[in-house]
């Protein structure tokens, strides 16, 4: 491999040496990212995240590359620097997709001393892409993540994203026990039996920062001893099934700044007026699954619930042609509430131009005044559809700000 520079080909072994190991450290972490938020649990095209972060997201995954076990070993071994610079980052992160990813990298810890891959690994990533394996293999990776999770002796991160993966619940429960009671992130997103998710939730209730439950919970618990989260920062809740029982164990969360609320349960939504997760609130998001009619009484009691909050985000499912009404009503106020960001709004409506799309807008958001509302003066606006002659149809993404007392005379720009 010869890059060029200046009409020049320089060896790489030459360019290695002439720059130094901090900058070759940044630019392979840049070259072998893989779109995922290691640090608060979110992949590339997560729906509970705003669909702009999204678009962010999906676009660097297709533009990465896909790290193999043996392409993290090729790249270490290219040189003596890239092994000194690279060895321990890339195990910082590790992603298993089946049976065969499971053992090899079991056997690669196994084959190292304390001191290497085991001491290094801070996330693991469990996730198949290529539907439900074989119960014989799910099996295997099943044991196999629970040896590894033995091995990884400063594990700050855990992901289940592949809700097939295992056969049955015995072999999920084993692994679960298994993971550090340290962690400091941990995501869910398969079904799961409630005593043994609080269970673990017990175990590292100190040190958890973000906990991530997306699918349902089966519960058969008599009772729930309600969990105190002294450091958590973020907390995502969705799914079906048994998550109500579920909430009963999630107690108070003094740190909680961020809460994302998933699917369709309607329990979700009214957890949020648990004091012991909302006073501390800044930001409260809400999935496309979550539907916010004018009618749907979900954002009155988000902002009641929540004296401090900063920032709501959600989706639009009204038709603005046809429905202008709005759940912005008159009477709603709050005190700190700076940004709101809408994604989906008027998706099923074109607009002609941009004075059109304002036209509507302005009339959706015309109650929120500086009296009810006095620090709030901004209003982001994704997936607005124009259809210009010669242009065809598409989608913008839009700011409100307001210039006077409220938003039925608000500046529009395209962002």
């Amino acid at each position: 491999m010869y890059p060029e520079r200046a009409g020049n080909f320089v060896p790489l072994s030459t360019m290695s040496q002439s720059l130094p190991p901090e900058l070759w450290r940044t630019i392979l972490r840049f070259a072998t990212s893989d779109g995922i938020d290691y640090e608060l649990g979110i992949i590339p095209g997560d729906p509970s995240i705003t669909r702009i972060e999204r678009y962010s997201a999906v676009i660097k995954k297709m533009s990465s590359v896909r790290m193999t076990h043996r392409t993290k070993i090729d790249i270490t071994q290219v040189s003596r620097l890239f092994n000194q610079v690279a060895a321990e980052f890339l195990y910082e992160q590790v992603r298993i997709d089946g049976a065969s990813g499971a053992t090899k990298l079991f056997k690669r810890l196994s084959d190292t001393s304390a001191g290497g891959p085991r001491q290094w690994i801070k996330v693991i990533v469990v996730q198949n892409d290529s539907g439900r394996p074989p119960p014989a293999k799910s099996h295997i990776a099943a044991q196999m993540v629970t040896d590894i999770l033995r091995l990884c002796v400063d594990l700050r991160g855990f992901f289940w994203f592949h809700r097939n993966f295992f056969t049955g619940q015995k072999s999920s429960e084993e692994m679960i026990t298994h993971i550090p009671g340290n962690i400091r992130v941990f995501r869910w997103s398969t079904t799961g039996e409630c005593a043994t998710l609080t269970g673990f939730l017990h175990k590292a209730s100190t040190s958890l920062r973000v906990l991530v439950i997306t699918d349902s919970i089966f519960c058969r618990c008599a009772t729930h001893s309600p969990i105190t989260f002294p450091l958590l920062t973020h907390l995502t809740l969705g799914g079906g099934g048994g998550l109500t029982s579920f909430l009963r164990s999630l107690g108070p969360m003094p740190s909680l700044t961020e809460f994302t609320l998933c699917g369709l349960n309607p329990n979700i939504i009214a957890g949020t007026s648990a004091p012991v997760w909302t006073r501390t609130l800044r930001i409260v998001r809400m999935n496309h699954e979550i539907r916010v009619f004018p009618t749907s009484n979900t954002v009155v009691p988000v902002l009641r619930a929540c004296p401090i909050l900063q920032e709501i985000h959600y989706w639009c499912h009204t038709r603005l042609s046809t429905q202008p009404s709005s759940p912005w009503t008159s009477d709603l106020n709050h005190p700190s509430l700076q940004y709101i960001s809408v994604t989906g709004m008027g998706t099923t409506d074109v607009y002609r131009d941009l004075q059109h799309a304002r036209s509507s807008l302005c009339l959706y958001f015309r109650n929120i005044s500086a009296s009810r509302f006095p620090v709030l003066d901004t209003i982001v606006v994704y997936d607005i559809i124009l259809e210009e002659p010669g242009s065809g149809i598409y989608p913008i993404c839009v700011m409100l700000r307001r210039v006077s007392d409220d938003f039925s005379s608000a500046e529009l720009s395209v962002i």
